[in-house]
């Protein structure tokens, strides 16, 4: 394959922990076909089928999606606090955090449209709490130096936590169960797929 398009929406978190070495792989292999990557936050308005294929943190309903499209569970991962190394939950060798206690601390969150946010709240909503707002950024790194710097505690991925190498902590959420989410990939219909979007979805498939 020595041509074509490959057109991806992702929101951030997906983008920069899970795609990026996905797509490299994928350049790697067809140099010639042309990658168009949108990251950022997948508002409501975002044009579904001007996609190939979108990573999102939201499920969407079918009637939602474009007529050829379909959308799938792509991978589940787990949510969890992070803190400064010296903060005394760190110190007291603590593995879990509960919601309260969390709620008694400052909290950096995330945008509004972050799928790592809206899992949040939603759980501190079922656990029959209600969300203190105290700091507010945009933006992985951003979150990462205002917690770093002692704003308060933030929420980030797991598996993006293993990626990464940052001066912080974590504590799992909500004792036992921990909080997970699941992250989901609207792809074309199997007819309907470009030999670009079957290359990339193989080499999804395919570890590294």
């Amino acid at each position: 394959m020595q041509e074509g398009s490959l057109r991806i929406a992702a929101s951030n978190t997906v983008a920069n922990y899970f795609l990026m070495e996905h797509l490299a792989r994928f350049r790697g292999r067809y140099p010639g076909v042309q990658l168009q990557l949108r990251t950022g936050p997948l508002t409501d308005n975002l044009p579904l089928s001007a996609w190939d294929l979108l990573f999102t943190e939201e499920q969407i309903e079918r009637s939602g999606l474009p007529p050829h499209m379909e959308l799938e569970a792509w991978r589940e991962d787990e949510l969890v606090a992070i803190l400064p190394q010296d903060h005394p939950w760190v110190r007291a060798g603590r593995g879990w955090v509960r919601w309260e206690e969390v709620l008694a601390e400052p909290i950096v969150w995330r945008e509004p449209y972050s799928g790592i946010r809206r899992r949040v709240e939603a759980a501190i909503v079922r656990a029959g709490l209600r969300a203190r707002y105290s700091v507010e950024v945009t933006g992985v790194e951003a979150l990462r130096d205002a917690v770093a710097a002692g704003l308060g505690i933030g929420f980030a991925s797991v598996e993006a936590l293993d990626k990464v190498r940052w001066p912080l902590a974590s504590l799992r959420l909500d004792p036992p169960h921990g909080l997970f989410w699941t992250l989901y990939l609207m792809r074309p219909q199997a007819d309907f797929q470009s030999r670009a979007v079957r290359a990339f979805l193989d080499l999804l498939a395919t570890p590294d």
